[in-house]
């Protein structure tokens, strides 16, 4: 599926002390990054459940929010916040439902390659330093972290750590640190591999949403 599912749904972790028998091992992260990569690009289409947990350290301000993905190809439609946003592989409509307003947008071939929020996975291999943490009992489940470094320090990404499911080597979470203080957590509460979706499920019908304002900026 186009190395779309490990850096959308990104979450944020808390600047947390390493435990003293960590393993750095970046081959063995690189070697389960590849894996679950590979587990992701074998689906076809896919619905996501997911929570979305923003926790905002400087204003002491922490807020989970539902979220749902639905998938296929480089197609998308993603449902969280008030906001849904519809990419048809050439156009983006962001709709949002405080305003009851959507905005239609073009991108170019650069941005199409960043646009699914499941882009995540693409970036591992290039850009990030990887650090194999080990195996652990999460929430109880037994899962296997990774954490991922930018190799340049002039981004705002801290870190980000995968947890990957021992068992059935699923994504279960994504965080991500921001140097503002933001943390951001994905946790994915249900995905579904299917053969197909419907198509309309990835374009913007303006039947559904009566009285919408239209913004047309292509």
């Amino acid at each position: 599926m186009k190395k779309f599912f490990l850096l959308v749904l990104l979450a944020t972790l808390p600047l947390l002390s390493f435990a003293q028998n960590q393993e750095v091992d970046p081959e063995r992260a690189r070697a389960l990054l590849e894996e679950l990569d590979a587990k992701h690009e074998s689906y076809k289409a896919m619905k996501v459940d997911f929570s979305l947990i923003l926790d905002n350290r400087q204003k002491n301000k922490k807020i989970t929010e539902q979220g749902h993905l639905d998938v296929m190809g480089d197609k998308f439609h993603l449902s969280i916040m008030r906001t849904e946003t519809f990419y048809t592989g050439k156009d983006v409509y962001t709709y949002s439902q405080d305003n009851n307003e959507v905005t239609i947008s073009s991108v170019d071939e650069e941005e199409q390659m960043s646009m699914s929020p499941l882009q995540i996975l693409s970036s591992w291999n290039e850009g990030f330093n990887l650090r194999y943490l080990g195996d652990a009992e999460i929430d109880g489940v037994q899962s296997t972290e990774i954490d991922l470094y930018p190799a340049e320090r002039n981004t705002n990404i801290v870190r980000i750590r995968v947890t990957i499911d021992q068992k059935s080597h699923a994504l279960r979470k994504i965080l991500q640190q921001t140097k503002d203080g933001m943390l951001m957590t994905y946790v994915i509460d249900k995905l579904t591999p299917l053969e197909s979706l419907p198509n309309d499920i990835f374009r913007f019908n303006k039947n559904n949403y009566p009285g919408v304002e239209i913004v047309d900026m292509r």
